[in-house]
């Protein structure tokens, strides 16, 4: 199950493609990965293992940091994750959620949308062995699933 979650996560990335220009940020020598999606992706069974609640108006906040290391190589790194999001009348900050799978570490945090709801993210990011933290913002549309 845990592998099959990676791949959807994967899968929800490489969607957001086409949804937001950027789903990566380069700091240095960390990489910090992100993602939001309706959690509609999400089977019934990994939303319930993981304990996240599908709906046509529950999103996903998806964070990933990798390392690059001077060899060529690079390795998935934990980290001190806050963040929140606005629409701005609201603000509200996430509950990231750490999921650990053999090697890879990845933060989820669910929030609330609106339908075509243009939506500002703003994620702090303290990954394991840096010496600072990096900052991502970043604004996206979502869509209720099932309406225009």
């Amino acid at each position: 199950m845990l592998r099959f979650f990676a791949a959807l996560l994967l899968s929800c990335s490489a969607t957001m493609v086409y949804a937001q220009d950027e789903i990566s940020e380069r700091f240095g020598s960390y990489e910090v990965f992100y993602s939001a999606f309706n959690s509609s992706f999400l089977s019934p069974s990994v939303a319930k293992a993981y304990g996240f609640v599908r709906g046509k108006d529950k999103a996903l906040m998806n964070i990933a940091v990798i390392k690059h290391n001077l060899d060529g190589t690079t390795k998935n790194v934990a980290a001190a994750i806050k963040g929140e999001w606005s629409d701005l009348i609201h603000t509200v900050a996430f509950d990231f959620k750490r999921i650990q799978e053999e090697d890879a570490v990845y933060y989820l945090a669910p929030f609330d949308i609106q339908h075509k709801n243009d939506m500002y993210f703003t994620v702090t990011v303290f990954p394991e062995g840096a010496n600072r933290d990096f900052k991502l913002t970043f604004k996206k549309r979502l869509y209720v699933d099932g309406k225009d």
